[in-house]
């Protein structure tokens, strides 16, 4: 397993006033130097400080041990050995922060493996530490240098490299476990040929429906707060039409004869029958008695269908949003006449507007990005399930793009209507320096991010960006990969470094 190691020595001012339950675990008595160690496996990273350590003195080691994958604290049993001498183990005096009592015996270089049991399984890291003889000048730890990074099977002992004190801000792990924070390594990465554009969300073809009068009258409204852009439901009942209120158009008044002659007909038919067995009558008077029996019920139930005294009932045939009411209450209508049309909210067309001289691009859209002018969080395709649908390949009247259709499935945070920056992704390009656009920060025209040199320490660091695609950005000076830099809660560091500044590398917790 291959696991990287940046053990930085810095003086550290432990605070003397009264700490919070949560801070009480972590304060030492005061220390003139404490040296400290960064090391990171595939899945987690121990953060070790302890005391300039000599032979023969207790040292206490204080172990940070935090999941890369989320950024929060392990829980477990933590077991050291030194120089192949085991301690026992021993479970976290706070979440994620072990303490081990340590006496080296010998002065030299001490060899220290850290096991970590877990509930996922096991991480084990090594260091390398030095060890003076008793009696000797602390002075001596500035040997171990500022920061080293180095792969297993390399020397291990410390060599002196340059980081910058100022930009340097100090981030606690108790801080950075209760905060949306967290730190991931600069990636090389394929980075797809960009266009950025403007575009709209429509309604999706196929997925509006209208509705109409089927008969004239006059609307009246169930719902007066019937409005647009309101939802209804399949089923429900939306409009009344009353043919009572104008002259020679009542309904009403027709089903009741209808209901009328109905009941003259059964009765005819009815009598018929009877009189048919006794031969009183013929079968064809029976048969044309039946005839009209059967279509004077059939013309009742339409006329029943349609409504009832209180005129024709009007109900949604589908669920979704009113895109477009045409009428208002006590309007006179049509039979035919539309009534509303309705918009599904389930789907929506995002429309993008490819300009002419990006023509070439066309044929290889393959998605998008964008960010809504309502939200200021820039969204994938693949978010809402989308998929590309067509590119146009003319340009309209008074338009001086080619239109880019995509279908999306909305989960609740689509507005149809709304407008959108859009990144119009098409081929892939080689790979190429890229970090997230969370980890970036703009200050006075300047793009910067915050680079670990330490466990707890980060340095502000400007870059020189390029391309981007909405979600992330390409880095041609600032950067190189493996860098670990802060890609959630960059803020947070801004923030601490407002308000302690330089000092910040006063290690208080």
């Amino acid at each position: 397993m291959r696991k990287y190691i940046l053990a930085l020595l810095v003086p550290v001012v432990w605070a003397c006033s009264p700490a919070t339950e949560t801070e009480e675990a972590h304060n030492h008595e005061a220390e003139p130097e404490t040296e400290a160690h960064t090391v990171f496996t595939n899945s987690s990273e121990f953060f070790v400080e302890h005391p300039v350590l000599l032979e023969g003195e207790e040292a206490g080691f204080r172990v940070h041990v935090t999941r890369l994958s989320d950024y929060r604290p392990y829980e477990g049993s933590l077991q050291m050995n030194v120089n192949g001498n085991p301690l026992p183990p021993v479970a976290p005096q706070q979440p994620g922060i072990f303490l081990v009592p340590v006496t080296p015996k010998e002065h030299g270089e001490a060899h220290i493996d850290l096991v970590l049991e877990h509930p996922e399984g096991r991480d084990a890291v090594h260091l390398h530490v030095h060890v003076g003889e008793a009696g000797e000048d602390h002075d001596h730890a500035g040997e171990a240098g500022a920061g080293h990074l180095h792969e297993e099977g390399e020397d291990s002992h410390n060599h002196p490299a340059e980081v910058p004190a100022l930009g340097v801000v100090t981030f606690l792990k108790e801080q950075a476990w209760k905060s949306d924070f967290r730190v991931d390594p600069v990636q090389k990465e394929a980075l797809t040929e960009v266009t950025p554009t403007s575009g709209e969300l429509l309604p999706a073809p196929g997925k509006i429906s209208s509705l109409s009068a089927p008969v004239r009258g006059v609307v009246h409204f169930v719902d007066p707060n019937l409005v647009q852009g309101g939802k209804v439901a399949r089923g429900s009942h939306l409009f009344t039409i009353r043919g009572s209120d104008l002259p020679g158009e009542n309904l009403e008044l027709e089903l009741a004869r209808a209901s009328t002659r109905l009941d003259e007909s059964r009765q005819r038919y009815q009598r018929h029958a009877l009189l048919e067995k006794n031969g009183a009558v013929s079968r064809r008077t029976l048969e044309e008695s039946r005839t009209a029996y059967v279509n004077d019920s059939l013309y009742r139930t339409d006329l029943a269908r349609l409504g009832g005294p209180e005129g024709v009932r009007v109900s949604a045939a589908a669920s979704g949003s009113i895109h477009e009411l045409s009428v208002s209450e006590g309007m006179f209508i049509e039979a035919g006449t539309n009534l509303l049309t309705l918009s599904s909210d389930r789907f929506l067309l995002l429309r993008a507007d490819l300009p002419q001289q990006f023509a070439d691009r066309a044929a290889d859209i393959a998605s998008a990005n964008f960010r809504l002018t309502y939200g200021d969080q820039t969204l994938a395709m693949e978010e809402f399930h989308g998929k590309h649908l067509s590119t146009g390949l003319s340009v309209a009247e008074n338009n001086h793009y080619l239109p880019v259709y995509f279908e999306l499935e909305n989960d609740g945070r689509l507005m149809e209507g709304a407008f959108a920056e859009v990144y119009l992704l098409s081929a892939p390009s080689d790979s190429a320096v890229v970090i997230p656009n969370s980890a970036l920060l703009e200050e006075l025209g300047n793009l910067f991010v915050y680079v670990q040199v330490g466990g707890e320490t980060y340095r502000k660091q400007i870059i020189r960006a390029g391309r981007t695609d909405g979600l992330r950005t390409e880095v041609l000076e600032g950067l190189h990969e493996g860098d670990r830099i802060v890609t959630r809660g960059p803020v947070l560091l801004k923030a601490a470094s407002v308000v302690v500044g330089t000092a910040a590398h006063d290690h208080s917790h």
